[in-house]
């Protein structure tokens, strides 16, 4: 039994409405897909498939042991704890406290004495069970450096990566030319300059502070915009003596500088630090004809782009596609001159299928995969209905709104991700998940019409096309 269409080789394409009674039993029994290394990938997983010797069955290694890391933990502050009758009392202590230093240092100070204040939170069962399952997930038990060795311990990796961002991030000045920029007009005229440049008011540094959304997510100080709009009185003299300070010229110490890197893979399964970049440009589209000049002129052009914007094409996420029709000589002379592999369609490209001729199901199965992922993740049991229709009506819906705003995807994929989405809604041990009490289609009907509210995909496709 399979779960998606990536594992399945040769024969007919994989239908997802085949396993579904499969992955329905995998959800309920609380079991997460462990992955493995070995013949086909090189996935970071306790299970390695070893080679077969005297049999046709590849023999299995699971390592059962547990290494618990601890890394760096960052302060976060919660908006609620602005609700408790002694808070603006504490932040005033704390701001109260004679720092000597210029205004840089003070503010640094004051602000990590504040991030001492840290009443805890109360965790559910729930947001245990997530969080052990997200590191399960998210665990990298080996990756290759940028010489090709395997790192497989912690202080490796910790070196490693060190290395890999001080080269990545390291200043290239080898090319000055910027003469393909003269064609742009200049916007910015020195009054401009001056203007900007010059030192803000503190009512301007006010509306700054007071514009940033209560809720939004905190800087490396941990502090979100709920803790400057509440204690704004408090903090908006040192706050403006350290702004007033940079813009004379004043150096910004680690403090200010330092940044948290987020390993974000952007692969299924990565090898590499590169797979784990932040920021990168996945891939290039190329649309011209096969002639060796046409294809030398494109590719020149990129290089001049990256030589003046700094930001370079990775070849290996990059890729070209030609008629089905063409010889493996045109194939392989363009591997030759672009550097790029060759991919038949569909290509996936900023999370769309790139396809040809007739709209298939089967080539949206990522964004129904990735539904069901999201779902598997989630512990079921632990969740009240109402927790279910919160979790669809903000994530599980919202998962392929960028799909639906760029393509059209074929009717039965709908189908298949609400009916993915209504089993999750009438899974658990309040219901039982063994009926479905109202068709999902009535379920999207508002609340003032007795429904849940859901939103259905048609709908949202036939808004985008509107």
């Amino acid at each position: 039994m399979i779960t998606n269409r990536e594992e399945k080789l040769g024969g007919r394409s994989h239908r997802l409405e085949e396993s579904m009674d499969f992955i329905e039993c995998l959800n309920e029994c609380g079991l997460p897909d462990a992955g493995f290394t070995g013949a086909k990938h090189n996935c970071h997983t306790p299970i390695q498939i070893l080679l077969r010797s005297c049999s046709d069955h590849a023999p299995l290694l699971v390592k059962l042991h547990h290494e618990d890391i601890q890394g760096a933990r960052y302060f976060k502050f919660l908006n609620f704890w602005t609700e408790h009758p002694d808070f603006i009392q504490t932040v005033q202590n704390i701001w109260s406290i004679y720092i000597q230093g210029n205004a840089l240092f003070i503010l640094q100070q004051k602000i990590k004495n504040t991030t001492k204040f840290n009443e805890g939170d109360a965790n559910t069962a729930y947001f245990h069970a997530t969080i052990k399952e997200k590191r399960r997930k998210l665990t990298i038990r080996r990756i290759q450096d940028g010489e090709g060795n395997w790192l497989e311990d912690y202080e490796s990796f910790a070196e490693g990566i060190v290395n890999f961002y001080k080269n990545l991030f390291s200043e290239d000045s080898s090319n000055t030319d910027f003469r393909e920029l003269d064609c742009i007009e200049r916007c910015i005229t020195d009054e401009d300059n001056t203007r900007i440049s010059a030192i803000p008011t503190l009512q301007e540094v006010t509306d700054i502070v007071l514009s940033i959304d209560a809720n939004s997510s905190p800087g490396h100080d941990g502090l979100s915009g709920m803790f400057y709009h509440k204690c704004w009185d408090i903090i908006s003299e040192d706050v403006y003596n350290a702004v007033k300070a940079v813009f004379r010229g004043s150096t910004l110490t680690k403090f200010y500088t330092h940044t948290c890197i987020v390993m974000i893979p952007k692969v299924d399964h990565p090898q590499s630090f590169s797979d784990l970049r932040p920021i990168s440009l996945y891939g290039t589209i190329l649309f011209c004809n096969e002639n060796k000049r046409s294809m030398r002129l494109v590719l020149s052009t990129l290089t001049e782009y990256e030589k003046i914007s700094r930001q370079l094409i990775n070849k290996n996420k990059s890729c070209f596609a030609m008629s089905t029709k063409t010889n493996l000589v045109t194939i392989n002379r363009m591997k030759a001159i672009t550097g790029m592999k060759y991919q038949k369609f569909p290509i996936k490209y900023l999370g769309c299928p790139l396809t040809t001729g007739r709209n298939k199901i089967e080539f949206y199965s990522d964004i129904v995969n990735k539904v069901i992922g999201r779902i598997r993740g989630w512990h079921t049991k632990l969740l009240s209905t109402g927790g279910r229709a919160i979790l669809i009506r903000h994530v599980l819906l919202a998962l392929p709104i960028h799909l639906l705003a760029a393509m059209n995807p074929p009717k039965g994929t709908l189908e298949l991700i609400e009916k993915f989405v209504a089993k999750f809604f009438w899974s658990g041990q309040d219901s039982g998940g063994k009926y479905y009490w109202a068709a999902w289609k009535n379920l999207c009907y508002p609340y003032c019409e007795g429904d849940a509210n859901f939103r259905r995909l048609s709908d949202t496709c036939k808004a985008f096309r509107a």
